[in-house]
């Protein structure tokens, strides 16, 4: 893989002031210094990326929102109205999946 291609490497920003990069082999959490106007991290990204670098940057993001919160924080409590929120939520989350894999990944595999 070529080191100049646009699509070795993608970023986002996921506070004001800090950045999640990654390329094909590595992940990594950027402070933004407001003091350097050259950070091309602090520029928006234009390239497409790779199947690699999004994948990466995609746990990239929830590692570092996983590490984020502490875990001296309780979830809330659960009443009958977060309650049927959450049971409605996996409903759609569910009942859409079957239909989405097979748009995404017309195989025979999910047939099977």
């Amino acid at each position: 893989m070529s080191h100049n291609s646009l699509t070795d490497i993608q970023w986002a920003r996921i506070t004001p002031d800090k950045v999640v990069v990654a390329t094909a082999n590595r992940t990594w959490l950027h402070q933004l210094d407001p003091a350097r106007s050259d950070d091309p991290f602090a520029q928006q990204m234009v390239s497409a990326g790779s199947v690699e670098t999004t994948r990466r940057l995609l746990e990239g993001a929830v590692a570092s929102a996983h590490r984020a919160v502490s875990p001296s924080n309780e979830p809330p409590t659960l009443s009958p109205r977060r309650w049927v929120w959450r049971l409605a939520g996996s409903y759609h989350l569910n009942r859409c999946t079957p239909q989405l894999l097979e748009a995404v990944c017309p195989c025979k595999l999910l047939k099977a």
